[in-house]
């Protein structure tokens, strides 16, 4: 049972099992967490979706010395959101959504240093479609230091906003305007995972839906393998699953675990051998993923090692690369890449694996010193 201290009311050695004590919380729990000059307040205000970044940027603000606040949904609490993650800096509240919100305009927000919402795009706007700071703090209410982050920088370019350097998880080189690469991907303890003999596992995460997981063209793909005698992998998909039903000749090679807990997500992830996407360049509902957003496939990635298999369009801009991860060109050579996957000799996969770990290093230093220069100035 994974446990949960709540800052505030109860005494800081007070900690019961996540599911009761969220009960409790919206029952009894009066007094809001206390803030000081030492703490930064880290908000995901999604109630569904981007959580997985929040361990990252507790990291990284761990590591500048904070102590660090999570707000988050409850019940991505008790998934295990930080069921890898220790640290005696770090403390957690079981506020609902409602109540952050109450939270942000009722507390004394300028105690602490700072406040970091790591989804932006579930703040309320204002007509000239900016965050409406006054909706989010209380009229003339503000934290000593913001950092928001942006998941789609499309406000930015229909608003015409080039000076808010907002913060991102990738590089954006076609955007006329700056944004601040502070990628997040420390997920706690991990273990580099060595490439199963005789079967290859293959996972895919995301909903089933066609702007999101394609998994139309990756069954076509791994049909082509069976036809050809290709039979030693396994597909696992996580997500909210779909109606399009496992094609017969896949089904013993298929399995759909759909939504999983964050500790169960994080262990189909590290036990695998590849993670693949399902980007189209040809998909007018995947092009955001090339132009203002990112995958969150990718932190996974980064955080476990894991090479991807991706369409190489969606690449640019990430820490992924032909020495990390299988690209491809054309939906049609999707097939290629995962028949590369699975006859890879296990010394080639633990270089790819090793890059990739490096890699994920080289981009957690420099978005550690990127997030410093952001809080500093």
């Amino acid at each position: 049972m994974n446990k949960v201290k709540v800052p505030g009311k109860f005494p800081r050695d007070f900690s019961i099992g996540a599911p009761m004590l969220s009960t409790l919380s919206r029952l009894f729990l009066k007094d809001y967490p206390a803030l000081d000059p030492d703490t930064f307040v880290l908000w995901e205000p999604c109630t569904k979706s981007h959580a997985e970044i929040v361990p990252g940027y507790a990291s990284y603000l761990l590591s500048l010395g904070y102590k660090v606040l999570v707000l988050v949904t409850p019940t991505h609490l008790s998934g295990g959101l930080f069921s890898r993650f220790r640290h005696p800096q770090l403390s957690f509240s079981n506020l609902s959504q409602r109540q952050i919100r109450k939270f942000m305009r009722r507390a004394d927000i300028a105690a602490a240093a700072g406040v970091m919402i790591s989804t932006a795009g579930k703040l309320p706007e204002t007509h000239t479609n900016d965050i409406d700071l006054d909706a989010v703090f209380g009229v003339g209410r503000r934290p000593r230091r913001l950092l928001l982050v942006e998941h789609d920088i499309r406000r930015q370019t229909e608003s015409g906003d080039r000076d808010s350097n907002p913060i991102t998880l990738r590089a954006f080189p076609e955007a006329d305007f700056k944004t601040v690469v502070v990628n997040p991907h420390d997920f706690g303890r991990t273990k580099l995972h060595e490439k199963t003999p005789g079967k290859t596992y293959f996972v895919m995460v995301g909903a089933s839906r066609s702007k999101r997981r394609n998994q139309s063209i990756v069954y076509e793909a791994f049909s082509r393998l069976v036809a050809d005698g290709t039979k030693n992998f396994e597909l696992r998909l996580i997500g909210k699953p779909g109606k399009e039903e496992v094609p017969g000749q896949l089904a013993p090679y298929v399995k759909v675990l759909g939504r999983l807990g964050f500790s169960r997500l994080y262990e189909e992830i590290e036990n695998a051998d590849f993670l693949i996407t399902a980007f189209q360049a040809e998909n007018p509902e995947h092009s955001p993923y090339r132009e203002s957003k990112t995958s969150g496939s990718f932190q996974l990635c980064y955080g476990f090692s894991k090479p991807c298999i991706v369409q190489r369009e969606f690449a640019v801009g990430t820490a992924l690369s032909a020495s990390n991860s299988l690209f491809y060109g054309a939906d049609e050579e999707m097939a290629v890449a995962i028949s590369r996957a699975i006859h890879m000799p296990e010394t080639d996969y633990a270089l790819m694996r090793d890059t990739m770990s490096e890699n994920a290093k080289e981009l957690a230093l420099q978005s550690l010193a990127n997030l410093k220069a952001l809080i500093d100035a």
